[in-house]
């Protein structure tokens, strides 16, 4: 009786470790860890800058005039250029 019992827990164990399905999934990571945050599973939106025509994040972009900038610098020298028309 007890060599059945062996042999079940022994093919039991080898059934978890052949046949275990990786927990890969980014939804259970977000479920599972309350540090995990949401806006990790979003992509981030680049824009351009409207001065200098270089990529910048969402995030850190600054809107100013209906149009994004990568830093005041830009915003600075677009000022200069509308006040010397």
């Amino acid at each position: 009786m007890i060599k059945i019992l062996v042999v079940i827990g022994v093919l039991f164990l080898l059934y978890k470790v052949l046949f275990k399905k990786p927990n890969n999934n980014r939804s259970n990571n977000a479920s599972n860890n309350p540090s995990f945050k949401e806006d990790e599973l979003k992509e981030e939106i680049m824009l351009e800058c409207f001065t200098c025509n270089i990529l910048v994040s969402q995030n850190e972009a600054i809107l100013d005039n209906k149009a994004y900038f990568c830093s005041q610098e830009c915003i600075d020298k677009r000022n200069e250029d509308v006040n010397n028309r």
